[in-house]
């Protein structure tokens, strides 16, 4: 079939010396035909969760406060003990106090040389400045870093029933105080998370699928019932076994454990500005070390996969980002990475991008 929009090419030709007359009288760029559409200027576009540098030094900052309070109360207490030795005329330089001065010094000198060291040597690219070296970039449109956490951050909700714990422990000793009902009520706490951490630990070391999980409470819930229907006493016998499993920790203690445990997130955080991964487009960088050890992989030699299958995990917003090289001989990079809902996003748009960007 014939087109009847279409234009002569002679129609079109005689447009061209208009437009030119039309440029020479009002000075103003004219449209050569009427059938071009202006293109737009398409700016680049990446993630809007990445920080600028200064909140991310605020972010470092905020996160280690209690180090720096602890360091500071060291010093206090040294400096308090110092002074009380030189107003009892016990000060020497060769003591024992003076010694553990010595060496809390020493530390503090260590991380700060440490410090301006990373600062000014520039002797590797942390995590957070790979991070804006990508964004400042107008060729790279999308882009994804991470580093993997590993299973111990999968036991955070343990973590937070154990903080939990603390707090309604120091709550009930202040309204319960050290009455008979005191001991009992924190030998069901420590019994509570006792059994939440096993479960925990069943989903995280044994992998255990949460259909199972659903499976064998469920089985539980039924064998209550049956003992229910038997009777009050056998139900009541059954319930006093779990007596055994009380465990009558402080409140203190449960926060202590959770304090540690985050000290223990603290350090894979901190691991995870100097070994970390870019991936690009057309690439994926591995950094690994202290020092410019930077690993490149082209695009084509890798395949990606992200595993979100396991329900409690995408409660959790957790997932799995695995690097396979079907073509090289190397092993896959499997990483354990938190927010996966918006970082699966990110790294689908960078495997459907065929083109080279940077």
């Amino acid at each position: 079939m014939e087109d009847n929009n279409k234009v002569p090419k002679d129609e079109i030709q005689e447009q061209k010396p208009q437009t030119e007359a039309a440029k020479r009288t009002t000075g103003k760029p004219v449209a050569e035909s009427q059938f071009e559409i202006p293109i737009p200027e398409i700016k680049p576009a990446g993630p809007k969760h990445v920080l600028p540098p200064v909140k991310y030094k605020l972010k470092t900052l905020l996160m280690f406060t209690d180090f720096f309070m602890i360091l500071i109360y060291i010093y206090i207490l040294l400096i308090g003990s110092i002074i009380e030795d030189a107003t009892n005329d016990r000060f020497s330089f060769g003591s024992g106090r003076m010694f553990a001065f010595y060496c809390v010094l020493a530390i503090t000198i260590v991380i700060g040389v440490l410090i301006f060291i990373s600062k000014f040597t520039k002797s590797a690219r942390t995590r957070f400045e790979r991070d804006n070296e990508v964004r400042q970039n107008p060729n790279i449109k999308v882009w994804l870093t991470g580093f993997d956490w590993g299973w111990p951050v999968l036991f955070l909700p343990t973590v937070v029933l154990m903080a939990a714990a603390g707090i309604i422990g120091v709550v009930l000793n202040v309204i319960l105080g050290w009455t008979s009902w005191g001991p009992l009520v924190q030998n069901f706490i420590g019994g509570v998370v006792i059994l939440f951490g096993a479960l925990n630990a069943a989903v995280v070391i044994f992998k255990v699928k949460p259909v199972t999980l659903g499976l064998i409470l469920g089985g539980f819930i039924i064998a209550l019932l049956i003992m229910l229907l038997h009777g009050v006493d056998t139900f009541a016998a059954f319930f006093k076994g779990f007596r055994h499993l009380g465990v009558n920790i402080a409140p203190q203690g449960y926060l202590l454990l959770a304090y540690i445990w985050s000290v223990f997130l603290r350090i894979i955080w901190v691991k995870s500005l100097f070994f970390y991964w870019v991936f690009l487009p057309n690439r994926l960088e591995l950094q690994h070390g202290l020092s410019e050890s930077n690993d490149a992989i082209d695009r084509d030699d890798l395949r990606l996969q992200i595993d979100t299958d396991d329900v409690i995990l995408r409660w959790c917003n957790v997932g799995i980002i695995t690097f396979y090289f079907p073509q090289l001989d190397r092993l896959p990079i499997k990483n354990v990475v938190l927010g996966i809902r918006k970082k699966a996003v990110f790294a689908n748009r960078i495997a459907s991008v065929k083109t080279i960007q940077d």
